[in-house]
């Protein structure tokens, strides 16, 4: 647009020669135009597509409404520069700025084509001033004086317009009958405003040339209130076929196809017509339609929450926008209707959150109990591991006292053979008989026996005492002696500790009587809390599990 300003300065039209004028004008029409349209590689197939074309270029439309105003601030200068007397070139920058508002601000095109048609009437050109009057009529229907709008297209005489203005009058009232059946059926097509709107269409069929552009768009609301569908349709979609979306004609084909369709009940294709057209008045810049606005209730309909919502705020910003009132009261009415699938759908979507937390709880809670089962195993394996190291070095203790105890054996026989061999040598035999008679040698051995075992014994076993006396009553409790050795009852329950059950085998290693032997374990059972388990419960004394 700014190429277009420095355009008009470069070709120095203070003077403002219809030429200069002319060639502005259809510098400033190029540049719009080229900013209206935009190419789209292909057709769109089904709905999804659409949607994804329209949110594609929404972000872009705010930059697209900038270009517009400059383009309108550019005509409004040569309008102000514009000799009064240069009738012929005032009334074409009338013809751009008044189409440059329409569908965009409804105050602004009212105004400036009520301006148009005082100086067309000053510069004696009824014709024109009647045509922007005509133009009028829909955009008071938008503004909200729906009972005035109606009441011209009822009232004027079609045959008492200028010839030239008929067809737009026509075309005008077609529009406004459009919207007031859009306006009067919210839920099903109200009846007598169709009639309304089919009436004016077959003044348009018998008037319009066959090759018109809106004949057949005519023709086929002609046919849809006679309920014939199916050649409506094929009015409309040869002339679809080969339009593409910046066609401003499109939003209007578009707009009984998706009408035919939801009569008939074909939702789908209702919905994929309805975003259609909504493409087509975001290529066109068409901020005063509905079709944005039908969009959101198909939409709902098709439980795309999130879309219906977006595309609602984003119509009602266009209305506000616009100045159309009309629409957006009627874009309120869609609003209860999404809130209520919006919440429920919210509260679908709490559901599954609270539903994700319990799981995340539930799997924190089985991480935690799976880290606490880890570490109580690893402190346990920890612990084995300590007993294990603790048992290797007793094992190396008892290893050292076993070859002390066979060295203080050998020791010993060396002794008693140099001993016997001297009280022989020296003819003492009676001598040697009494020693081996009284059993010294015998007795000294098995003290050293006793002491190592005992010491062996209690390193590997450090709390076998206090064990044995846990399974006891607590008035029959058994105590090492003074010097911290074991008693016999104790030694026989240690051999039971260490796997041997034999009482013959434990009287020949302790130096006692088998029944010796027997009258200690029963005395020790004697002292039990159950006697029937307290020698398998013996066996568990220091048993690493």
């Amino acid at each position: 647009m700014t190429s277009a300003l420095r355009l008009i300065r470069y070709l120095n039209i203070a003077a403002f020669s219809r030429l200069g004028i002319l060639l502005c004008c259809i510098v400033l029409f190029a540049l719009v135009s080229c900013s209206k349209k935009e190419q789209v590689s292909d057709f769109p197939e089904n709905t999804q597509e659409v949607l994804e074309i329209i949110d594609k270029m929404l972000p872009g439309k705010k930059l697209r409404i900038e270009k517009r105003l400059d383009y309108i601030d550019s005509v409004k200068v040569l309008i102000n520069n514009c000799p009064v007397s240069n009738v012929n070139t005032r009334i074409l920058l009338y013809d751009s700025l008044v189409e440059a508002y329409r569908h965009f601000e409804i105050d602004s095109l009212i105004h400036y084509s009520r301006q148009a048609a005082c100086f067309s009437e000053s510069a004696g050109l009824p014709a024109k001033a009647e045509r922007y009057l005509i133009m009028n009529t829909y955009a008071l229907l938008l503004k909200g004086h729906t009972f005035e709008a109606l009441m011209k297209v009822d009232t004027t005489d079609v045959e008492r317009l200028y010839p030239e203005n008929r067809v737009d009058f026509l075309i005008e009232a077609w529009h406004v009958s459009l919207s007031a059946l859009s306006f009067f059926s919210p839920h099903e097509v109200n009846p007598d405003y169709l009639g309304r709107l089919v009436n004016v269409s077959r003044r348009l069929v018998d008037i319009l040339p066959q090759e018109h552009d809106f004949y057949p768009l005519a023709k086929a609301v002609v046919l849809l209130g006679e309920k014939n569908y199916t050649l409506a349709v094929s009015f409309l979609t040869s002339r679809l076929e080969c339009m593409d979306l910046s066609d401003p004609f499109y939003c209007d084909y578009g707009s009984i196809m998706a009408m035919i369709e939801h009569s008939r009940a074909n939702y789908d294709q209702w919905l994929y017509m309805q975003a259609l057209i909504t493409l087509s008045e975001l290529k066109n810049l068409i901020l005063d339609g509905e079709a944005m606005r039908q969009l959101c209730a198909a939409l709902v309909m098709a439980d795309d929450i999130d879309h219906s919502l977006n595309y609602l705020i984003e119509s009602q910003a266009d209305n506000a926008f616009s100045g159309a009132i009309m629409r957006g009261v009627h874009v309120s009415d869609a609003i209860p209707v999404i809130s209520k699938n919006y919440k429920k759908k919210e509260q679908s979507h709490w559901k599954l959150l609270y539903r994700a937390i319990i799981l995340m709880l539930v799997l924190v809670m089985a991480c935690g109990i799976a880290m606490y089962v880890h570490f109580r195993n690893k402190k346990r394996l920890l612990a084995m591991h300590s007993k294990l190291e603790q048992a290797n070095d007793r094992k190396e203790d008892n290893l050292g006292n076993f070859i002390a105890l066979c060295a203080s054996c050998m020791e010993r026989i060396e002794d008693l053979n140099r001993v016997v061999l001297r009280k022989l040598g020296a003819g003492q035999a009676n001598e040697l008989h009494s020693l081996a008679k009284s059993g010294k040698f015998v007795d000294e051995q098995r003290r050293m026996f006793y002491d190592v075992f005992d010491e062996v014994f209690i390193g590997m076993y450090p709390t076998f005492v206090d064990e044995v006396n846990a399974l006891c009553m607590p008035d029959k409790q058994i105590r090492l002696t003074d010097s911290g050795k074991l008693t016999p009852e104790l030694r026989i329950l240690a051999f039971m500790r260490l796997g041997t059950d034999d009482g013959s085998q434990i009287a020949r290693l302790l130096g006692l009587s088998l029944n010796t032997v027997y009258t200690y374990r029963n005395r020790a059972k004697n002292r039990a809390v159950d006697r029937v388990s307290f020698e398998a419960d013996i066996m568990k004394i220091g048993r690493i599990c």
